[in-house]
């Protein structure tokens, strides 16, 4: 379901919206689901990191190639 919700946004973010929204040829709300779902992302991705790094830094296991050296 989907709800509403009302952000406040400096008049030079609103600017930037409307010349984003002509470039892409989508909506406001469009360009900013997309930007919000991006941010949730990036923060969920930056907070299971932070769980993985002590991990990580006890085993030497950094890179892709560390695991892939490991696996063979």
């Amino acid at each position: 379901m989907n709800k509403v919700i009302t952000v406040r946004i400096t008049d030079e973010l609103k600017k930037d919206l409307k010349e984003l929204k002509k470039l892409d040829n989508r909506s406001v709300s469009e360009i900013i689901r997309d930007s919000l779902r991006n941010y949730l992302l990036l923060k969920k991705f930056k907070n299971l990191r932070k769980q993985v790094i002590p991990y990580a830094e006890k085993t030497d296991l950094f890179t892709d190639e560390d695991i892939f050296e490991l696996s063979k």
